[in-house]
């Protein structure tokens, strides 16, 4: 064979064995054939070409058929879609018992409040009670005081009565002082037992004695039983 065959026969198969070599190593190595330098170009693919939707104009509305929107809801409506707590029986019993505790509450609240309008009518009563008692406390306090100024005016009236008839008693026993007592028994028997009394009480005790053991005996007792009577109850 001509050796300039043989020398292009094994450079081919170099080459070839080189390629192949460092394909693998790329292929392995992860890396896009495509990225390889030197070679990279002969790998290119060329971009999808992307279509262009059709634009619409902002009057425009989407148009969408009776099952689209079907579909649509249901799936929203699927979404939210959970299984109830309770079953219809116990939601009706709880109705039941919300309807019954209500009506409690309004009882309950009713008679709060008629107790309450009770209260209150009760204080207003104490109240008028109270006022009307205090008004009669008032007018016995003034009734009092009216008859402690009457019971005074009367005690002063008493007295001066009192010291006017004593002064009149002394005047007429001046006449009885002194004389014959006798005689003077004689003018005093002309007085009734309790006047007697009065005069001789104006006297001292000696004349008072000398003129009621000049009494006669029948008329004795009876004045001097009134003059002890008027001498215990006090002068005047």
């Amino acid at each position: 064979m001509n050796k300039g065959i043989e020398i292009a026969v094994m450079a081919v198969g170099g080459l070839s064995l080189f390629v192949v070599a460092f394909l693998g190593f790329a292929t392995m190595s992860g890396t896009p054939l495509s990225e390889v330098a030197v070679i990279g170009n002969l790998f290119q693919t060329a971009e999808p070409v992307e279509e262009e939707e059709p634009m619409l104009s902002d009057d425009t509305e989407p148009v969408y058929t009776e099952k689209q929107v079907v579909d649509a809801n249901l799936s929203i409506l699927t979404a939210y879609a959970f299984e109830p707590p309770l079953t219809s029986d116990e939601l009706q019993g709880l109705v039941v018992d919300l309807k019954t505790a209500k009506l409690a509450f309004e009882e309950r609240l009713r008679g709060v409040v008629e107790r309450e309008s009770g209260v209150a009518e009760r204080e207003e009563l104490l109240g008028h009670q109270f006022a009307t008692l205090e008004e009669l406390r008032a007018e016995l306090d003034r009734y009092e005081a009216e008859l402690s100024m009457r019971a005074a005016e009367v005690g002063r009236d008493k007295d001066a009565g009192a010291s006017s008839a004593k002064a009149q008693w002394s005047e007429i026993a001046r006449l009885f002082a002194q004389g014959d007592a006798e005689e003077m028994t004689t003018r005093l028997m002309q007085f009734s037992a309790m006047e007697a009394a009065k005069i001789l009480g104006s006297l001292d005790q000696e004349r008072a004695a000398a003129l009621l053991n000049a009494l006669p005996a029948e008329s004795w007792k009876e004045y001097v039983d009134a003059y002890s009577r008027a001498t215990a109850d006090g002068p005047g």
